[in-house]
């Protein structure tokens, strides 16, 4: 059964206009239509009217309201998003300041200077995050706006469900941002970087020179939610050490080398005295990992030992989607703090 999304449902008037103008195409099949806002209220009067539309057409379809977007996109075909970045404050000035220069728009919200001053307002932000930058402060730096310009419209796509806030694992205010839906981060680094090589069909030779953004933006990130996910929730206590209260992401100052190093998992044990019992490090690579991946641990393990409270006993766990190579698999032999995770054991099980 075919199933369409709303994403923004709360829009009442827009979600019925729509939902009867779907049912009035006599050859569309029974449909399964999934209602999502972050308005428990408006998410009711929005399902209401769509059963009413329904009953009032003689077409009966299946209808699921949901305030959790993950389950509304699970299994769509098609999704249709209504939201809107800045609510109606926002949206009266799409409307007042083309009017002041006698420029005067119907709706304004998807064409025209409205929709242009719309996309402007939501674009601009998620293309910075799939770009890699995910820090309120490379973001403003990529933007040419100030750091707290941003916190109105990052604040309105995290509730939305578009964009996750990922605090940092051992430090406070220093959050992380990523887009939370690889096919929108697709979007933004394949498909809108050579938009004209693929309307022009040249989509095989654009899709080639898009393998390294690809990977870097879409699959890597991807892959290290994975990972996090997995060591929280379906990894057991003897690879990773013990019972642990959260896993996170977090930066570590080097002063040696003058730089910062990257942590992608980070557990913390659970106790009266919170410490750090794992650390962790997911790569999503054509060849296999190799031992440096493990130095780079070891060398978080030992920055991280002098400045916050760190397990004698700390695992250190390396994710591969294309296995390891021979230098790691003897580095890690016989060595009861280091777990190697592959495929089969992320998706298997332990």
């Amino acid at each position: 059964m075919t199933q369409i999304v709303f994403l923004g449902a709360g829009s009442v008037v827009f979600a019925r206009q729509l939902t009867a103008d779907l049912l009035r195409f006599d050859d569309l099949p029974r449909i399964t239509l999934v209602l999502h806002d972050i308005d428990a209220d408006r998410l009711r009067v929005a399902r209401e009217t769509a059963e009413q539309v329904s009953a009032r057409l003689g077409r009966p379809i299946d209808l699921v309201a949901t305030l959790d977007r993950r389950e509304a996109l699970r299994g769509a075909n098609f999704v249709i998003n209504m939201m809107q970045v800045g609510g109606i404050d926002a949206t009266r000035i799409d409307l007042e300041l083309p009017a002041r220069a006698g420029l005067r728009q119907t709706i304004g919200d998807t064409t025209g200077v409205g929709g242009v001053f719309r996309a402007l307002r939501t674009f601009p932000v998620l293309s910075a995050i799939a770009a890699g930058n995910h820090t309120e402060t490379k973001m403003a730096a990529v933007l040419g706006r100030d750091r707290q310009a941003l916190s109105w419209p990052l604040g309105v796509l995290v509730d939305a469900g578009f964009v996750v806030r990922d605090d940092d694992a051992l430090r406070q205010r220093r959050p992380a941002y990523r887009i939370a839906e690889p096919i929108v981060r697709f979007q933004h680094v394949v498909t809108r970087r050579d938009l004209a090589r693929f309307e022009e069909r040249r989509a095989t030779e654009a899709w080639a020179d898009a393998q390294a953004r690809f990977a870097t933006h879409v699959l890597g990130p991807h892959f290290e939610d994975l990972a996090r996910n997995w060591t929280i929730g379906y990894a057991s206590e003897q690879t990773t050490g013990g019972r642990l209260a959260r896993v996170g992401a977090t930066q570590v100052n080097d002063p040696a080398g003058r730089s910062q190093a990257e942590v992608d998992i980070v557990g913390i044990r659970a106790g009266a005295s919170p410490k750090v019992g794992l650390l962790g490090e997911a790569k999503f690579r054509t060849e296999p990992t190799g031992v440096g991946v493990l130095a780079h641990l070891e060398r978080a393990r030992d920055l991280l030992t002098a400045r916050v409270a760190v397990e004698d006993d700390v695992k250190l766990l390396v994710f591969s989607a294309s296995g390891f190579d021979r230098g790691l698999l003897i580095a890690a032999h016989g060595r009861s703090d280091v777990e190697l995770v592959d495929l089969d054991r992320l998706y298997v099980g332990e």
